[in-house]
Parts: C-alpha cells; structure tokens; sequence
C-alpha cells in the first residue's frame, strides 16, 4: 500500500492487478452472471479509485485492499438488488401500445 500512498495511478494499476480476479470471482458469485460480474467488478474498482483520491498517505496506508475492495464490491451488489426490486417486471408485449 506504500506505493499506492505514494503514486495514486501507478499503485492503483499494481492493486488493479493484484486483486481484479478476487473482486470479479466474487462478483460472480454473488449474482451468477458473467456479464453483470464483469460491470459489477469495474463499477467496484471505479469506485475505489475515486475513493482513494480523497484519501491521505495515512489512511491509505492502513488499508487492507481486499477487504476494502470486496467491501465496495457487495455493497454495490446490495445496491442492485435494491434497485431492481423496486423496479417493476415487464409486461408481456401484447399489452404495449402499438407504434403510431
């Protein structure tokens, strides 16, 4: 985490590295499909990346990544699974209106 702390781009590119198969294994996991894995993972790693942009060397240093990461990863799981619970289901295709 020093090099993070030291150099935010080149230290995110080393922890992107280090844990980009932990966070999408666990994406996947979590909501069993490759594609929305894939968009949950990098929304994880954007997010993260903001994040240690308002962080200090400090508070930088005593991070542990993977915890931190997989933190942000279900959190924004969660976060979906709210979102589409309040959306509601499609109707069937015969109740849309027809184009004018």
């Amino acid at each position: 985490m020093a090099a993070l702390a030291d150099d935010l781009d080149t230290g995110f590119a080393a922890l992107y590295r280090a844990y980009r198969g932990a966070v999408f294994s666990t994406a996947l996991r979590l909501c069993g499909r490759w594609a929305e894995a894939e968009d949950l993972a990098a929304e994880a790693f954007l997010r993260a990346y903001r994040a240690l942009c308002g962080y200090g060397p400090e508070r930088i240093a005593e991070l542990r990544p993977r915890a931190w990461l997989l933190t942000i990863l279900t959190n924004l799981w969660r976060n979906s699974l709210r979102t589409a619970a309040r959306r509601p289901p499609p109707g069937p295709l015969e109740d849309a209106p027809d184009p004018p």
